[in-house]
């Protein structure tokens, strides 16, 4: 038996039952986790801005305050 398409091409045989239940099963197991990395990605990245400012400023204090700590005398 040949297949083809809307345009008269050859094509593969339609997609049966088992393989668009398959699919299905597939994409509604993968939506709600895809879904729950994007707000997990945004947290991880929103962290580590935060962490770097943090530093930064925990490193202009330093700069300030080392000196005098650390005096040799």
């Amino acid at each position: 038996m040949v297949w083809t398409d809307e345009t008269g091409k050859m094509s593969g045989p339609p997609t049966t039952h088992p393989e668009v239940v398959g699919q299905t099963v597939l994409a509604a197991i993968l939506a709600p986790m895809a879904l729950a990395f994007l707000p997990m990605l945004a947290w991880a990245l929103g962290r580590r801005a935060l962490d770097r400012r943090r530093m930064a400023a925990s490193e202009a204090d330093w700069s300030s305050t080392g000196p005098r700590w650390t005096r040799q005398g």
